[in-house]
């Protein structure tokens, strides 16, 4: 959870349907129960994008952000795909369990279902993100991607001006880049399940066949990959937006970020290899850094300044 309660790092604990305070090994548990009857179990899976298994939750004032979803993997991945662009973004109060509504993804931004449908070529599938986050722990920031906007809506719902972004900087992708983002997908939906064992002649014969069915030409492909794929937002308002690379495989980002600041400037910022970014600040970005042996360590590098 961004910005924990009381400072400290929370997780949320699918199996008990509870954030969990993480401590010391002997610690007393520290844990906060979701109600069931508004949060029913499994509609948390995840708050952006369902190939994570991650859920996403942040600070707003008291309360906790929790984007809220239905559907599972039993339905088909499309049907799941489309209760997750449908999410609604719910506050939670602690200290009464009770629940309210901030914004309704579904009616506030544009079905994307629709929109991929119209392609045609190939069943629509649905692989961009629902990016958004919490600024300065008072306002919400989500990406727009018909508007290419990063709109903003405060703790009761009300819109705010939005943010323009610069024009996406990947417009083509080719029909291998396209089968080896979806090959998690596609064995997803095989086996009933996000993540598994992927054996290299599974990834050979899915990429191969991908390829080989595909009727797009490379514009259409990039219209049906995500633009960007995490969005976070530092202490001061600061906008930090990962662009997707199709170079990397999956649906992922490489070591370019978009800066945003609260004045709508925009500077692509390049982090080092092996550098997961967890939290921006105006003079340091934390995150794990990987050795070439994978062995993972805190590090900080200093944030760039801002031309």
């Amino acid at each position: 959870m961004s910005r924990g309660i009381g400072g400290a790092a929370w997780i949320f604990d699918a199996r008990r349907h509870a954030l969990i305070e993480i401590s010391r090994p002997g610690s007393a548990r520290t844990e906060i129960s979701l109600p069931r009857n508004v949060l029913p179990p499994g509609s948390l899976m995840s708050g952006f994008g369902f190939l994570s298994p991650q859920v996403r939750t942040a600070r707003l004032g008291e309360e906790i952000i929790l984007a809220r979803s239905s559907g599972s993997l039993s339905s088909g991945v499309l049907s799941l795909s489309r209760t997750i662009y449908g999410a609604d973004l719910v506050a939670l109060d602690p200290s009464t369990d009770s629940v309210r509504g901030v914004a309704a993804l579904g009616s506030l931004l544009a079905d994307p279902a629709a929109y991929l449908e119209s392609l045609g070529a190939l069943p629509p599938v649905l692989l961009w993100f629902r990016l958004w986050t919490v600024c300065s722990g008072r306002e919400l920031r989500v990406y727009d991607r018909f508007r290419n906007e990063m709109r903003g809506f405060s703790a009761d719902g009300t819109e705010l001006e939005a943010i323009t972004l610069p024009p996406v900087s990947v417009t083509e992708a080719s029909a291998e880049q396209f089968a080896r983002a979806i090959f998690a997908l596609v064995m997803a939906e095989a086996q009933g399940q996000v993540g598994g064992g992927f054996t290299a002649a599974d990834s050979i014969r899915v990429i191969n066949e991908t390829v080989q069915e595909m009727e797009w030409d490379p514009a259409q492909i990039a219209e049906v990959l995500p633009r960007y794929v995490d969005l976070r937002c530092g202490e001061e308002g600061t906008l930090w937006l990962q662009p997707f690379d199709p170079e990397m495989g999956g649906l992922r980002g490489g070591t370019a970020w978009l800066r945003i600041t609260p004045g709508g400037v925009s500077q692509e910022i390049h982090l080092p290899e092996r550098f997961d970014p967890y939290r921006f600040t105006s003079e340091r970005i934390w995150g794990v850094l990987r050795d070439e042996l994978d062995v993972a360590s805190v590090a900080w590098i200093e944030a760039p300044s801002i031309r």
